[in-house]
């Protein structure tokens, strides 16, 4: 289920985060960032008091071969604090650089 507290909010904050969209698809809710923004967008999803995703479940891409960005790479994250999971979506083509993430979570390794 999702948190629609914590949803309201993330919406608030997309005006001063550097998040291109906010949506939920079922019960998940995603957003969307850009490969520059993806560091500061993980670091406020994780040390922000109204947020704590504290846990990064996985990372896992997908490929589609007939878009110009046809590298889907998706970060799942938890919160304990909120029960809520959350989804960072990241869109890049061949050339595109994603930065790591293993200075904010061990398990991105």
């Amino acid at each position: 289920m999702v948190n629609n507290y914590l949803l309201s909010y993330l919406k608030k904050l997309s005006l001063k985060v550097p998040l291109e969209n906010i949506f939920i698809f079922g019960n998940e809710m995603f957003c969307v960032c850009s490969a520059k923004n993806l560091k500061f967008v993980i670091f406020f999803l994780s040390h922000f008091s109204y947020c704590q995703f504290k846990i990064l479940s996985y990372i896992t891409a997908v490929d589609y071969p007939e878009k110009k960005n046809r590298f889907e790479v998706v970060y799942d994250f938890l919160s304990i604090s909120f029960n809520t999971r959350i989804r960072v979506k990241v869109f890049l083509n061949e050339v595109s650089i994603l930065p790591s993430i293993c200075s904010l979570y061990n398990s991105a390794n």
